[in-house]
């Protein structure tokens, strides 16, 4: 999956200062951010959000769960979707009577 922002400006025109300080803003081409987000249920975002302030390794510990089979890719999964928690798709299913 690749998401992209594009900002379209006039030769010499500067950044808007709005997007100067932008957590994804990008100065070349080669400053991307990974997204390796885990994909979980809905209880194991719930168990995760409530640690969210802890490192990766802590939130494993207190979860009793790993997003991923290897430790490396559990924690790097984890240190993105901390980045990322509030763009995380969430799907309900709701019926309407």
């Amino acid at each position: 999956m690749m998401t992209a922002t594009v900002l379209a400006l006039a030769p010499g025109d500067p950044l808007p200062t709005g997007v100067l300080d932008w957590e994804f803003l990008s100065r070349d081409w080669t400053d991307i951010v990974q997204i390796s987000v885990p994909d979980l249920s809905m209880r194991e975002k719930i168990a995760i959000d409530r640690y969210l302030s802890k490192s990766p390794a802590q939130i494993i510990r207190l979860v009793k769960f790993a997003p991923a089979s290897e430790l490396d890719d559990a924690k790097e999964a984890l240190e993105s979707y901390k980045r990322l928690h509030r763009f995380y798709p969430t799907f309900f299913a709701i019926g309407v009577q």
